[in-house]
């Protein structure tokens, strides 16, 4: 009877051992941050439609970076969300120090913006993961068809 040394079961436990060890070494993935987009963000005025649903944004955005950006928004809620709002067609890059007005707009009732809604606007430049949020917002007085009264929470 020959004896193979080391055997296959002491090289398995030896693998074992080195898998565990580096398993306790290696530190754990951190969760990714987004990162932050140097720009300033301010809601203007909302627009409602015939059920007083906030269906429109219109959103004064200034690059602060020091590369143009090409925002992209979403709404964000208490309690929901509305990503990709759609933006009015016209030029979508702001250059560094430029100040533009976006009008966003969400088409028939996905807009959840109501009288009494906390919301912000979010920013992202496209292609990137860095994004800028406006401060809160409350939505007061929505009447159908007409402007709503936003305040700054």
């Amino acid at each position: 009877m020959s004896r193979e040394w080391p055997s296959r079961r002491v090289l398995g436990t030896l693998l074992l051992v080195v898998l565990g060890v580096l398993l306790v070494v290696m530190p754990a993935p951190q969760a990714h941050a987004a990162a932050s987009l140097d720009a300033h963000t301010r809601v203007l005025t909302a627009s409602t439609n015939a059920t007083g649903n906030v269906t429109r944004l219109d959103v004064r955005v200034t690059n602060h970076e020091p590369t143009p950006i090409r925002p992209e928004f979403a709404v964000l809620g208490t309690q929901w969300s509305v990503p990709n709002w759609w933006t009015t067609p016209g030029p979508r890059t702001l250059a560094p120090g430029e100040t533009r007005t976006f009008t966003l707009y969400s088409p028939g009732s996905h807009a959840n913006l109501r009288n009494g809604s906390r919301a912000m606007v979010v920013v992202e430049n496209t292609g990137t993961e860095a994004r800028a949020t406006s401060s809160t917002f409350i939505v007061e007085k929505t009447p159908p068809n007409g402007t709503a009264v936003i305040q700054r929470a």
